[in-house]
């Protein structure tokens, strides 16, 4: 399954946005006041904020098995 748009909704845009953008380092195509949107591969996942809600999801980004050891040392520095 390719899904090419996600949309979730969260509480605390600041805190996602500091993690997608800043501390892993996803490309930032869209930002508002109460949203942002980051490219991951060929998809766009899109973060929609929202006081009144507390969601949980879980989600992974695929890597290509013949490269997981270059996405760990790339990880190690980010969330040591």
């Amino acid at each position: 399954m390719n899904i090419s748009e996600l949309q979730l909704q969260c509480n605390d845009i600041k805190s996602l946005n500091d993690f997608y953008y800043d501390v892993i380092g996803l490309v930032l195509n869209i930002e508002s006041d109460n949203s942002f949107t980051v490219n991951v591969g060929k998809s766009n996942l899109t973060f929609t904020e929202d006081k009144n809600t507390n969601p949980y999801y879980h989600f992974a980004i695929n890597i290509p098995q013949n490269q997981i050891n270059e996405a760990i040392e790339w990880l190690k520095p980010k969330v040591n």
